[in-house]
């Protein structure tokens, strides 16, 4: 025969408890919202597949610090999603129009060219 003992949690137990439960929590919105997240920002956003997961897991990341697990998370999610996806474009964009505004063009190397030839 077997007893069952009941253990009485101590403080710091409690804590550990806690933690578990909230780390099932997270981990259950992590597998229901990550694909559908991922999808929304290729779909909604064109950006590539890499950078849309990337975008994804820095919402994650963000949401470990500040999502309250005991609401709903998706509204808070999406949006969180979105800004991101929004600064990852604009960011690329501006990259781009800098490299072009700042990199040098086939005009400039044949204009350095020929000056060197001159000298």
């Amino acid at each position: 025969m077997t007893s069952l003992r009941r253990r009485r949690l101590g403080a710091g137990d409690v804590g550990s408890v806690a933690a578990n439960a909230s780390d099932a929590v997270f981990d259950s919105i992590y597998r229901a919202f990550f694909l559908r997240l991922v999808r929304r920002v290729i779909c909604r956003y064109g950006l590539r597949s890499e950078d849309a997961v990337e975008v994804v897991q820095d919402a994650f990341v963000v949401a470990l610090a500040k999502l309250d697990t005991a609401g709903e998370p998706g509204p808070w999610l999406y949006k969180t999603v979105d800004n991101l996806a929004l600064n990852l474009r604009r960011k690329t964009g501006r990259r781009a129009w800098l490299l072009t505004r700042w990199s040098p063009t086939e005009a400039d190397e044949e204009n350095r060219e020929t000056e060197g030839v001159q000298q």
